[in-house]
């Protein structure tokens, strides 16, 4: 098993945690602020080499795109998590890897064997599975506005993430996300309450800000190896930890075609890294 591999299981392992700790905090966006913030100090002296500047400016359109795709996303998986139950809010957050698939193929002129189109749109179906039930069946179609919006903003994200993998590194990537605490103070700012109180948190900060690198750390690496519609199926993995995290974390209970899905999901998976 290559290293890469290993970085992406790795990130898929700790997915669940970046989504779940928010729901335990105060407020979502208030942590996920405070966690970029805290990371940010450890990655801060890259910012201060001049050579990585003039790369965002030479590719500053691109980047601009990377991150407004990456904070819209964000805001809107948190708020959208919140809102809902875990174990139905979380899959239907992970809809995007068979329009990755399709877009990379089109625009990025990615190659994908027949194998790796059916590893990449069992997980998406899996992801349906997983997250449909009686409560998505009463939503309104603002509810499902969302969840197109969530998939068109992980899309662009992890295109545009893609497309620059070969200018950055991944803890230069994770230095630039401090340019997207901006766009957070408009939210951050009406909740001065909840900031305090998950600020006086200090384990749950620091296991949302390690989980938050983590997996997007880790994803970054892997992308140096693989496709982002291979990184974002095999990421999907989560799903199947997601689930059981749900049950102990939420005290949300099983229902029978989550395990059908996780099945799909794992043989998705693994033929999504097929050669």
């Amino acid at each position: 098993m290559d290293i890469y591999l290993l970085a992406l299981l790795g990130s898929a392992l700790l997915h669940p945690f970046w989504i779940a700790l928010p729901k335990k905090a105060a407020h979502p966006l208030t942590l996920n602020f405070l966690a970029i913030c805290l990371t940010s100090i450890f990655f801060f002296p890259f910012l201060l080499n001049g050579e990585l500047w003039n790369r965002v400016l030479a590719h500053a359109f691109l980047f601009s795109l990377l991150t407004f795709f990456q904070v819209s996303y964000t805001i809107s998986v948190l708020t959208f998590t919140k809102n809902h139950s875990f174990q139905v809010a979380y899959p239907l957050t992970r809809l995007a890897p068979l329009c990755i698939l399709f877009v990379e193929m089109y625009v990025l002129q990615g190659g994908f064997s027949l194998s790796q189109i059916i590893g990449i749109s069992f997980v998406s179906v899996g992801a349906v599975l997983f997250g449909y039930d009686s409560e998505v069946r009463n939503m309104r179609t603002s509810f499902f506005l969302l969840l197109l919006w969530i998939m068109l903003t992980m899309t662009g994200s992890m295109i545009c993430t893609k497309m620059l993998t070969p200018v950055f590194s991944p803890a230069e990537f994770w230095a630039l996300a401090a340019l997207q605490l901006p766009f957070y103070l408009p939210f951050v700012l009406k909740r001065k309450r909840e900031l305090k109180k998950d600020f006086g948190n200090i384990p749950l900060l620091i296991g949302a800000a390690f989980a938050m690198v983590g997996t997007w750390g880790l994803a970054l690496y892997a992308l140096h190896e693989y496709s982002a519609a291979t990184v974002s199926a095999v990421r999907s993995l989560s799903l199947v930890f997601g689930v059981f995290l749900g049950a102990r974390m939420f005290d949300e209970g099983h229902k029978w075609q989550r395990y059908f899905a996780a099945a799909l999901i794992v043989l998705g998976a693994v033929m999504s890294v097929a050669k």
